[in-house]
């Protein structure tokens, strides 16, 4: 994903434990292979953990590498 934007940088959430934070985003649909490339080129700062919607439904999404908070675990 970073590899295909102009961004330099690119923000990403940090689990505090508040279960009033909400990131705003957008939701893909991946392949299994579009999901490893995603894995390759974006977890040397972060991992994927589960997070809620506000529709309920959950998504994997990619978080900052500090350990704690509600996510679980990739």
């Amino acid at each position: 994903m970073a590899a295909t934007s102009d961004l330099a940088q690119h923000p990403m959430p940090v689990q505090a434990g508040w279960p009033a934070d909400t990131v705003l985003g957008t939701v893909f649909l991946l392949t299994a292979a579009e999901l490893a490339q995603a894995d390759a080129d974006d977890t040397a700062d972060g991992r994927r953990a589960t997070a809620r919607l506000a529709s309920g439904d959950t998504a994997r999404i990619y978080v900052g590498a500090r350990p704690g908070g509600p996510l679980d675990p990739a």
